[in-house]
């Protein structure tokens, strides 16, 4: 008796896919009883189960085969789980000006939390922050992109932009007259 174990490929960590039993020899019926390395769940009694697993990594998923006069047969398949994609959008807001300071903020998507986050400014931008938000103050006027990487708990990586325009700051003139020893003529 011969029992193969597949699980396809292009599994993602916190997704489901199905592992198949192939069962050859002996006598039918079969049962199947399904090991799971840890990280891993689902559970099943046929040919097929649904396992999740979660973090990434490499997994062995392994079934054994009973066939009705209680021969068993064992197989088992490796199995690499890749972290989920992620996405980053990145939003400053508008009305920027020249040294009045601004906050942006980077939305996750997908992945595995927490993130952790590194923020890269232009020339003439300031500001640091490892978490989703930052407050930025330029000194020159016009385009700058501010951009951040976010950085899931399975090591994936991404990037995502804004562009503000900062505006130069409004020009304030005071006269000042002196109001006594003034002398008309």
């Amino acid at each position: 008796m011969t029992n193969t174990v597949s699980c396809g490929t292009g599994q993602t960590s916190g997704k489901a896919f199905t592992c198949t039993a192939t069962t050859a020899g002996g006598t039918s019926p079969y049962t199947y009883t399904w090991t799971l390395p840890t990280g891993c769940t689902g559970t099943s009694t046929t040919s097929t189960i649904s396992v999740t697993c979660s973090p990434k990594g490499t997994y062995s998923i392994s079934s054994a085969a009973r066939d009705s006069n209680a021969v068993t047969q064992s197989g088992s398949v490796s199995v690499t789980v890749g972290g989920q994609p992620v996405a980053v959008t990145v939003t400053c807001g508008s009305g920027q000006t020249v040294n009045v300071a601004f906050t942006c903020t980077a939305a996750p998507t997908g992945g595995t939390s927490p993130y952790t986050f590194t923020w890269t400014l232009p020339t003439g931008c300031t500001g640091t922050s490892t978490t989703s938000t930052i407050s930025v103050t330029c000194s020159t006027k016009g385009s700058k992109t501010i951009s951040a990487s976010a950085r899931d708990t399975n090591a994936v990586t991404q990037s995502g932009s804004a562009t503000v325009t900062i505006a130069g700051s409004a020009l304030t003139n005071t006269v000042s007259c002196p109001t006594t020893g003034l002398t008309s003529g």
